[in-house]
């Protein structure tokens, strides 16, 4: 299950920086908190960005911190 593992324990703000280095959008602007809000409520990135997945982190669940898994 580890080799699956992308991101490890980063908060949103932390995926979006992620998401800024890696991809654009399909307009060719940055990825927005917004975006990243509604990728952490649904659980997973969208087909064109890879087929990611977004769990929050079950040992740290005091705090607002994600897994980012492939598929």
């Amino acid at each position: 299950m580890m080799d699956n593992v992308v991101l490890t324990r980063v908060n949103r703000v932390g995926i979006l920086t992620w998401l800024n280095e890696k991809f654009t959008k399909k307009n060719g602007s940055k990825f927005t908190y917004s975006d990243v809000q509604g990728y952490t409520r649904r659980g997973y990135l969208p087909g064109r960005l890879g087929h990611f997945t977004i769990e929050k982190d079950k040992e740290l669940s005091h705090l607002k911190v994600y897994n980012v898994n492939k598929g």
